[in-house]
């Protein structure tokens, strides 16, 4: 009997624990009461910042998986040219609402959109975001960050692109099969944004942002590296070395394994590109336990510039949803 006491007791503490750390987690607390530190990406101290094993790393864990990408091959034409061959045809938008656009691509035709979410005037500064992959609706996260019940006061544009692949739920994995696909899919929201930005400008929005989530901070650092038409960038858990992401560490790698690495490391890292632009409008977050794009991994390649670190994971971070909308909005609200 005393056993079995024990045993429940010990269950029960589990339990509570289990119980105390999800409330923790999922507390959405205000941007000053976050942990966090500011330090540039190159320096020293950030490259001995390996993931410690708490709540934010183990919730990551268990989302991540190491699968074959790209099964249908890597051969692709590089960043640039993929740009450069893309056609969009965008319908006239005047006012709130889903605007579908079809998009020609060297990987065929895709099927971005846009969704202005709030339009407040033809002059009032605009923020432009990018969505996390496969996440769906795509702007799931965003009506957190941006509740309806405060955009009466907000007096900000808000525009959220739906990258292709994310009109139905799954899609993404299945469409992007190849890299070439995913080159294309990338540069589609890439190219929008900048006709989106250059359509804000005839109509006399002064101050133009762009924020990202995930793959969606990786499309806002392609842009600043691409066109950096934009004022201010704002990339939150994303990078600029994304080939990591899709290359895993193995024991016996063969030939044909080194070499598809290789391919895949000249298009997918753009970090060289993006340290020649020395313009000071860029303030990306990152995430000390993130297990995704591990931050002694990610963060140098950004260079000599100033990251602000999150005690989150890449997954905990989208829950901060208050301390997400204060960084997207203390440059645009000045």
């Amino acid at each position: 009997m005393k056993i079995k006491k024990m045993i429940y007791l010990f269950l029960l503490s589990v339990i509570i624990c289990l119980a105390i750390g999800l409330l923790w987690l999922f507390r959405n607390p205000s941007y000053d009461r976050i942990d966090k530190t500011f330090v540039q990406a190159s320096g020293n101290r950030i490259k001995k910042e390996i993931p410690a094993l708490n709540l934010s790393f183990l919730v990551d864990q268990v989302a991540y998986s190491e699968p074959l990408y790209f099964p249908n091959g890597v051969e692709t034409a590089d960043f640039a040219e993929h740009l450069e061959a893309i056609n969009l045809e965008i319908p006239n938008w005047d006012k709130e609402g889903l605007y579908e656009v079809k998009a020609s691509t060297k990987a065929g035709i895709l099927d971005p959109a846009f969704l202005v979410y709030k339009w407040n005037s033809d002059t009032s500064n605009t923020l432009i975001f990018h969505h996390g992959a496969s996440e769906y609706p795509f702007y799931g996260i965003f009506s957190k960050i941006f509740k309806k019940e405060m955009l009466s006061d907000l007096g900000i544009n808000l525009i959220v692109v739906r990258t292709p692949f994310h009109k139905q739920k799954g899609a993404l994995k299945q469409g992007t099969a190849t890299l070439s696909t995913f080159m294309a899919t990338m540069a589609t929201s890439v190219r929008l944004t900048e006709e989106l930005i250059h359509t804000l400008r005839q109509r006399g929005v002064q101050t133009i942002e762009i924020g990202g989530f995930s793959l969606g901070a990786v499309i806002t650092n392609r842009h600043r590296t691409m066109y950096n038409s934009a004022d201010f960038y704002v990339p939150i858990v994303g990078t600029v070395a994304h080939e990591k992401f899709f290359i895993f560490p193995k024991k016996n790698t063969t030939e044909n394994e080194l070499e598809r690495n290789k391919i895949i490391t000249h298009h997918l890292n753009f970090s060289a590109q993006w340290q020649e632009n020395k313009s000071p409008n860029v303030f990306p977050v990152m995430a000390r336990y993130d297990l995704f794009l591990p931050l002694h991994e990610h963060a140098p390649a950004y260079g000599n510039i100033e990251v602000e670190i999150w005690d989150t994971g890449h997954l905990s971070t989208a829950l901060f949803s208050d301390a997400m909308r204060h960084v997207l909005l203390k440059r645009l609200k000045k």
